[in-house]
């Protein structure tokens, strides 16, 4: 018997233990206030409970707070419940209804319901609601029939941003009783009761703990210590909020679009603005969630990582670009759409990088937010789909290394129009990028780090050796641009120095680091502003002869080395360099130069010249975000010391 009440105590103790851990685990729900497609209002909404379990809706107390409940009768078999609650202070009422479904057909809009009931709608709009970081809009009216007046408000959750009908989705309706309360006081009611739902933990915490905790677990706003360059940091993240859709270009984007970044800011009689006018690549979404992230605006950093996980779906493979005004490229439809390695690779560590930034304040907020252990299970299945790219042949030159992805588009002299031509080639890209897999080098070792699985951490220490072993070009002091079946690309490219500073500072390699460093100056030019960085020397503008024969006739052998430009975002890849070398005074010229591409928008030109299929002078979100990172790591910025870190 004494066997008995010891296996049964223990048991208990289990329970109490896995339960009060559980209930330290906080959900995060997409939430908006419609339900057939994602609206300008979709937000988050945090909780202790899982509202997408039904048996934990129909577990919500009848004491929360100083609000006690009871059932009312109701014969709508979609209801979870339908109960009323009455604050015990001043005897306020309200009404709760929730409704767990998993057909849309299931779910309608609490007006339908008051219309049917002959009651008038004399006024509609939307609030705010504020729960620990996290903040989302409801839909609200009032409704009036005889003596009775009620201020409803109402709102929808799914499980995250791609809102699947098969994970579930909630809604919730709150209707106030408007007897002695005025609209003010009746959006107070509803805030005070659905923080106390929020609060609310089917593993006994209470409500005020949890709600205590959430509070305490944020990362405290960054106080801007640098003056010096105050109005361009304000200005820059100014510029790259209005190029989130919807936005003036694109106001209606395909609906799984929406929250990404357009890639360029164009006027509408540019040249190229039918084509690229609401293209958004993946790359410039994954520095605009690092850049906002630096700047502690969190909720707009998770959006484009949503988004980022609506273009990826179920497999995480990404197309390196997206049209936002229409839902090209997709599964179903991807002629002509290209993936590539580097830009997938940015795309999961961007979401490395938010996750880290969320552990700064609390190391156990992956472990407690279910938001974020999401985004680590898809940063691990970007790796993993990446990963099937490695070579793994040890003879091969490329081994170790991961290839460049899918498809790519090549330039052809039309003799007959005397035009160049873009040609798309289907297949993969057996080619490997220096620059992808010093992109896929930093996403796999940090998220082996944070996901503590091994295989990550080792397949980051293979492809570091390999690069060093088979990549680096001890006489140009620099890295190549790649490896190709048959042996090296030993093409000069400013990122390969400048970006394999820090490959070669995080695995040790000091000497190597600063003789990069150095290399990246070989790319230096003057332009009419100052002094400028270029992307390549003794390389031919165009690889093919007749292009480059095409684009300039008086120089048929026009090369990098001839030209003088900006490229602003491969110089504030060499300032960052010198920043983590305390070079802080060559980083601050650097900064400065770039800073005078400056448009009135508040953007930065991408480049000083215009050569096709190539570089653009129009303002781009790379410059935009390579210059936050900078400031932040100029500033010492706790969150921005964290790219790229050793």
């Amino acid at each position: 018997m004494k066997l008995i009440r010891y296996y049964a105590f223990i048991l208990f103790l289990f329970i109490v233990c896995t339960g009060n851990a559980a209930g330290e685990q906080i959900k995060t729900f997409t939430t908006d206030i419609a339900y057939y497609f994602a609206t300008s209002h979709e937000g988050k909404m945090k909780a202790s409970s899982d509202f997408l379990n039904n048996q934990q809706i129909l577990d919500i107390p009848y004491e929360l707070g100083t609000w006690e409940g009871y059932e009312l009768e109701h014969n709508d078999e979609n209801l979870s419940f339908f109960r009323a609650y009455e604050d015990a202070r001043d005897g306020v009422k309200i009404y709760f209804i929730a409704v767990h479904a998993f057909a849309e057909s299931k779910l309608h809009t609490p007006e339908v319901c008051y219309l049917n009931d002959n009651w008038k709608i004399s006024k509609r709009g939307y609030f705010k609601l504020s729960l620990s970081d996290k903040q989302f809009e409801t839909r609200y009216f009032i409704a009036e029939r005889d003596q009775w007046k009620h201020y409803l408000s109402y709102w929808f959750m799914w499980r995250d941003s791609r809102r699947r009908m098969n994970d579930g989705c909630v809604m919730f309706r709150i209707a106030v009783s408007m007897d002695t309360v005025s609209e003010e006081t009746a959006r107070a009611k509803i805030k005070d009761f659905i923080t106390h739902v929020s609060g609310y933990s089917p593993y006994t915490r209470h409500t005020q703990e949890v709600e205590k905790e959430q509070e305490t677990s944020l990362t405290e706003p960054f106080i801007h210590r640098e003056s010096e360059y105050f109005d361009a940091r304000k200005e820059t993240m100014e510029w790259l909020q209005k190029q989130i859709v919807p936005n003036e270009i694109v106001q209606s984007p395909a609906n799984d679009r929406r929250n990404l970044i357009l890639s360029y800011e164009l006027s509408k009689d540019a040249r190229a603005y039918r084509y690229i006018f609401s293209k958004s690549s993946l790359y410039d979404n994954a520095l605009a969630v690092i850049a906002f992230t630096i700047e502690h605006q969190f909720e707009t950093a998770s959006k484009i990582i949503d988004a980022i996980m609506r273009m990826g779906g179920m497999d995480g493979d990404l197309f390196f670009t997206f049209n936002t005004h229409n839902s090209w490229p997709n599964r179903e439809d991807r002629g002509g759409a290209l993936v590539r390695s580097g830009a997938s690779a940015w795309a999961g560590y961007s979401i490395i990088f938010y996750l880290r930034a969320m552990l700064l304040s609390d190391p156990d907020a992956i472990e407690k937010n279910s938001e974020l252990r999401d985004y680590l299970k898809y940063a691990e299945l970007i790796a993993d789909t990446m990963l099937q790219r490695s070579v793994h042949d040890e003879s091969d030159p490329r081994y170790g290394l991961i290839t460049g992805g899918n498809g790519s588009y090549r330039l052809r002299m039309n003799e007959e129009k005397n035009a160049v031509e873009e040609e798309f080639v289907p297949g993969e890209v057996l080619w490997s990028s220096m620059e992808h897999n010093i992109d896929m080098y930093f996403f796999l070792r940090d998220l082996g780090n944070i996901s503590e699985n091994e295989k990550y951490s080792a397949a980051a220490e293979v492809m570091a050796k390999s690069l060093l072993e088979k990549t680096w070009n001890m006489g140009q002091g620099q890295f190549n641009r790649g490896q190709r079946l048959d042996g090296p690309d030993e093409v000069m490219a400013l990122d390969c120095a400048s970006w394999g500073t820090f490959l070669l500072a995080a695995t040790g390699e000091k000497e190597k680091a600063l003789r990069a460093l150095s290399s990246s100056e070989k790319y230096r030019s003057l332009t009419d502003r100052g002094v400028g960085y270029k992307p390549y020397i003794e390389k031919p503008v165009y690889e093919n002869r007749k292009v480059n024969r095409f684009y300039f006739p008086s120089n048929p052998k026009k090369n990098w080395t001839d030209l003088n430009m900006m490229w602003t975002e491969g110089a504030l890849g060499v300032s960052l360099a010198h920043l983590r070398f305390q070079n802080i005074d060559k980083a601050r010229n650097i900064i400065n130069e770039v800073l005078k591409y400056r448009t009135k928008s508040g953007g930065i030109a991408y480049s000083s010249l215009h050569i096709a299929h190539e570089f653009s002078m129009a303002p781009g979100v790379a410059p935009a975000a390579w210059l936050i990172i900078n400031l932040g790591e100029l500033e010492q910025n706790e969150i921005a010391q964290l790219f790229w870190d050793q």
